[in-house]
């Protein structure tokens, strides 16, 4: 005759009575199971649970004993809050909300007298309680007699009878189960079966991962899923631990009323699927009767959880079988691979070649599609560099990842069944391609993370761990010709370099013959002509900004179509007032800032612009213009500066020989000057008759140097001055001096 575990109904009576003596969440009984295990039940607002626990992994506290009343406080459960009585009674997992309102602030324990089979009684308190009253001591001493009833039941011939009867229906079930591999094919055929001995609406069956931190929805019978699964709440601690569940009222329930409303249910019993110690994942059946399950319905739910463990431990030695018989074929095929993928040991660019590894993988990895990737910006960013199968896609491109966990370390890989499902890929260009699985392992280069080599399906579910060896095996060789690549890429920029090194030296020395001698206007076309060989363009422009005005600039333009330039341009704002180094525009005509401009409007594509500056102020720039998109990146800035360098020497000579030039004017002209005003007052005097004007000061010399400068102009004179001062003799001066003096 099978135990009927009577205090799965004994802590749901305890309790009710404990919440009307004390501010009790919830209560529960140890009791031994063997020489080293125990199996705490407890009831509160998520229902009745039992689990399995070796003794020593409880706190002490907890522990059955013969004596002594003990007292746990909140702050001392949580200095170990993954510990199966701490996170069960804190909720460890749940929203904080759920917590504040369902969590213990303190559990009281004390042995529930049973003879010499040692038991403890658990309280979780909602308060905390520094001194218990006696008549609150009283009350618990009250509960632990009470659950020795529930402890050591005695089952009537009737109950014994009936239990019987209905384990007998059960046994029905193993025909059904042993004719097929997937219980899957037969669940609904089980329900009906059982809804004989065990009232229900409807029953579905989860599955958790290896390493219980998942469950999935395996098979239901309700066409309306009441629970989709994902990740669980409980750490694996309790999964490991738990036997089973009642919960009396769905509607109240904390974390799955809202399931119940839509499906209708009202009260459930849900009981762990087993092999040998290893949980596999839980049996539910729900019923739409607002009535609890009891003690010998959990029989009959344990006895079916047993049978459906059996059929999906069946199920999985045919699976196994299976994928045993499906890696002796791939082993097989290894050997090809490897001969295959071989082949692109000669390859220095993979990204050419990355459609002929798709159909290579192809044969030992069925799939959709393949990405290879690059984690770079610390991982904030992911390059995509190479695809198959996916269209519309121009590579390389970079997508942002700050929700998506990159992989990082050697030999590790990720799989996602469905990725329809999952909110941090609901931007991915795979998602809106339709694909809906994927696995990626990592690739390492020159024993460095590199990125990952990704590999999609259109169906959910498509890989499994039994791919990833085939899939390491593949991205290994990737690996290898991104290796070769580098190295490749590495000797050529070396080269480059070397090459650009020897240039630079040319282009300073045949800058130097050009530039030392001439104008501006003059040397500018033979500098395009000697840059050319160094910097390729269509067009070379030097912007000069005019001095006094910093806000326009003349034009010395180099290209046959020098006269679709104008003379004169306005300098733009952001390249007048900023300290920039230089500006490297790859495509003009899609620039949002540069396509109005007067050279994105003359056709030109891309453009380098290197500064020209004397004590920090801009003074001109030089522009190197192509037809071609991208035709210029950083490295050529190095040849850019050079040009400029030479350019300003020239225009700094010009200037100077320009502010000699008019230096020696002016001397010129004040010279004149000088004399003119000598010769004009002795030809007034003579003229006049007055006395000659006399002084020497430097104040009236200079009077009568602004009075020889006006005179010869049409504009209207207004002397100023005491009376005595001269202003007369001004006005004759100015007279005589002007256009006007005969008339």
């Amino acid at each position: 005759m099978p135990i009927v575990d009577r205090l799965s109904e004994g802590v749901r009576i305890l309790h009710k009575t404990a919440v009307g003596l004390l501010p009790a969440a919830g209560l529960g009984v140890v009791r031994k199971d063997g020489p080293e295990h125990v199996v705490l039940t407890y009831a509160d607002a998520f229902g009745i649970t039992a689990y399995r626990v070796r003794e020593r992994d409880l706190p002490e506290a907890v522990r059955p004993r013969w004596s002594g009343l003990l007292q746990v406080t909140e702050a001392e459960l949580e200095a170990h809050p993954l510990g199966l009585v701490q996170s069960r009674l804190l909720h460890t997992g749940f929203p904080n909300e759920i917590r504040r309102q369902l969590g213990v602030r303190q559990i009281v324990t004390l042995p529930v007298p049973n003879g010499d089979r040692l038991s403890t009684l658990l309280v979780g308190l909602a308060s905390e309680r520094a001194v218990l009253t006696a008549a609150e001591r009283s009350d618990l001493e009250s509960l632990a007699t009470n659950a020795v009833g529930f402890l050591n039941p005695v089952e009537s011939s009737k109950s014994e009878v009936d239990l019987l009867r209905r384990l007998e229906a059960v046994e029905k079930l193993l025909p059904t189960l042993f004719r097929v591999l997937d219980v899957r094919e037969i669940f609904d055929r089980l329900s009906a079966i059982t809804k004989e001995v065990l009232r229900h609406d409807f029953a579905s069956l989860g599955i958790l991962s290896e390493d219980l931190t998942e469950v999935q929805l395996y098979v239901q019978t309700s066409p309306q899923s009441y629970s989709q699964g994902g990740p669980m709440p409980f750490p694996p601690v309790q999964t490991q631990a738990w036997l089973y569940r009642f919960v009396d009222d769905l509607t109240v329930h904390p974390t799955e009323r809202h399931y119940s409303a839509q499906a209708g249910g009202r009260s459930s019993i849900r009981v762990a699927v087993r092999l040998d110690e290893t949980v596999l994942g839980a049996l539910n059946f729900t019923s739409r009767e607002l009535e609890p399950y009891v003690a010998t319905d959990l029989v009959i739910a344990q006895r079916i959880a047993d049978y459906v463990g059996l059929a999906l431990a069946h199920h999985r030695l045919a699976e196994e079988s299976r994928r045993t018989a499906e890696l002796r074929e791939r082993a097989a095929n290894l050997e090809l691979l490897d001969g295959l993928l071989n082949t692109l040991s000669g390859v220095l660019d993979i990204r050419e070649v990355f459609d002929r590894v798709s159909a290579i993988a192809q044969k030992v990895i069925r799939h959709d599609a393949m990405g290879l990737t690059e984690v770079i910006n610390n991982g904030s960013t992911v390059r995509v560099h190479a695809t198959q199968g996916f269209t519309g896609l121009q590579t390389p491109f970079d997508i942002p990842a700050p929700e998506i966990r990159l992989l990082s370390e050697a030999n590790e890989f990720k799989l996602v069944d469905d990725l329809q499902q999952r909110p941090e890929y609901s931007h991915s260009p795979s998602r809106a391609a339709g694909m809906r699985s994927l696995m990626v392992v990592s690739i390492r280069v020159q024993d460095r993370h590199f990125g990952g080599l990704t590999f999609y399906s259109r169906t959910a579910g498509h890989f499994t761990r039994d791919d990833v060896l085939v899939a390491r095996r593949i991205s290994d060789h990737v690996a290898l010709a991104l290796s070769h690549q580098r190295l490749a890429e590495q000797a050529r920029r070396n080269e480059e370099l070397r090459a650009r090194t020897t240039n630079l030296e040319m282009l300073d020395v045949m800058l130097t013959a050009l530039t030392d001698v001439g104008s501006l206007s003059e040397v500018i076309d033979r500098v395009s002509e000697v840059a050319k060989k160094v910097l390729p363009h269509d067009a070379m422009i030097m912007p000069v900004v005019v001095q006094g005005d910093a806000a326009r600039a003349r034009f010395y333009v180099t290209t046959k179509d020098i006269a679709k330039f104008p003379e004169m341009i306005d300098i733009p704002e952001s390249l007048r007032n900023s300290d920039w180094e230089y500006d490297l525009v790859d495509d003009l005509q899609s620039d949002p800032l540069q396509r109005n401009m007067m050279v994105a409007k003359l056709k030109y594509r891309s453009i380098l612009r290197i500064p020209i500056r004397v004590e920090g102020q801009l003074v001109a720039g030089i522009g190197f213009l192509s037809f071609a998109p991208s035709a210029y990146t950083s490295e050529d800035v190095l040849a850019g500066r050079r040009i400029a360098d030479r350019l300003a020497m020239s225009l700094l000579r010009e200037r100077g020989l320009q502010a000699s030039r008019r230096a020696d004017e002016a001397s010129e002209r004040a010279s004149k000057l000088e004399s003119r005003v000598r010769a004009l007052t002795e030809e007034l005097d003579a003229r006049t008759g007055y006395r000659r004007v006399v002084g020497e000061s430097r104040q009236w010399r200079q009077v009568l140097t602004q009075a020889t400068q006006v005179a010869s102009t049409e504009t209207t004179v207004l002397l100023l001055g005491e009376s005595g001062t001269g202003k007369e003799v001004v006005a004759r001066f100015l007279h005589r001096a002007s256009a006007r003096a005969n008339g």
